[in-house]
């Protein structure tokens, strides 16, 4: 059986270079179930790194090093490895050029909070913890009806009393260049960066990229 990380190289030889990047967050990401019935991770970008390492001169070895370079550990579904690539990939690729974040970082409770919440900990989908920032993805099958409403609402304000700023991003914002422009620039003001793509051809450079991750989440 060939791991992840072969698997991983081999498609370097065919997969357009945005596909390469999402399909290594499908290798380690926690969207696929194992035999439990949990989340697990296929492998990890140190994993795939190490693999790499053995492998100078092999056929898609330069494209996969590059594509390795975008590709986070932990998204939780597929349309918050597609959020974390339009925000973070650079903008000659029609993402947003930002810091890369930590998925899914695991955020302690303070006791009152706990209470509150019920649970010991929170998880921040995209989080910049030393800023104190955090993007969510408000996806519709999970995020309707009013108790998961009054929870996320309830999640959001033990957040913010922890001095964590979030956006959410919601579906129809993903599909939105014009929304996520907005979202991107609000999430720099935050992260205190200031950023003017020269890159030619930038807007369709996004529009592409939306069409890419659109097809694949």
């Amino acid at each position: 059986m060939a791991s992840p990380e072969y698997l991983f190289l081999r498609a370097a030889k065919t997969l357009p270079l945005v596909h390469l990047i999402a399909f290594g967050y499908s290798l380690c990401g926690t969207y696929y179930l194992n035999d439990a019935g949990q989340g697990a991770a296929l492998s990890s970008a140190a994993k795939i790194s190490r693999y790499l390492a053995r492998c100078e001169g092999m056929h898609g070895i330069k494209k996969a090093r590059q594509a390795l370079r975008h590709v986070l550990d932990n998204a939780a579904s597929v349309r918050e490895a597609a959020t974390a690539m339009k925000l973070t990939l650079p903008c000659r690729m029609g993402g947003y050029g930002l810091p890369h974040p930590m998925l899914n970082q695991r955020i302690d409770l303070p006791s009152p909070a706990r209470v509150n919440l019920g649970k010991s900990h929170v998880r921040i989908d995209l989080c910049w913890s030393a800023c104190g920032v955090g993007v969510e993805y408000d996806s519709d099958a999970w995020h309707t009806g009013g108790t998961q409403i009054t929870h996320d609402s309830r999640r959001r304000n033990e957040l913010a009393c922890l001095n964590f700023d979030i956006i959410t991003v919601t579906n129809d914002e993903m599909k939105s260049v014009a929304d996520m422009d907005r979202i991107a620039k609000a999430l720099a003001n935050k992260l205190r960066i200031r950023k003017r793509p020269t890159v030619k051809g930038y807007d369709r450079l996004k529009v592409d990229l939306r069409d890419i991750l659109e097809g694949w989440a």
